[in-house]
């Protein structure tokens, strides 16, 4: 439930105040970071916890190049358009 009221304060940043999206990317970047960083030392992404789960979740295996993509992204929206 709180993804989607992120997502929700992220789509008022966009539609009414762009000049917060730079912020909302920041707010992107630190949970996608922390997916990237502190799940796999504590085990809450990859393993396997019990006969129900076969593999880990594809948010975990592709969280380094969301990650990657939202600093890319973050750095365009800093540019001043012409």
């Amino acid at each position: 439930f709180a993804q989607l009221i992120f997502c929700f304060a992220c789509w008022i940043a966009i539609i009414k105040y762009r000049s917060f999206i730079p912020l909302m990317y920041l707010f992107w970047i630190f949970e996608w970071g922390v997916r990237v960083i502190y799940y796999p030392f504590f085990g809450r992404g990859g393993d396997v916890i019990n006969d129900y789960n076969t593999a880990g979740t594809p948010g975990f295996y592709m969280a380094p190049y969301i990650l990657i993509l939202l600093i890319i992204f973050f750095v365009l929206s800093l540019r001043r358009a012409n």
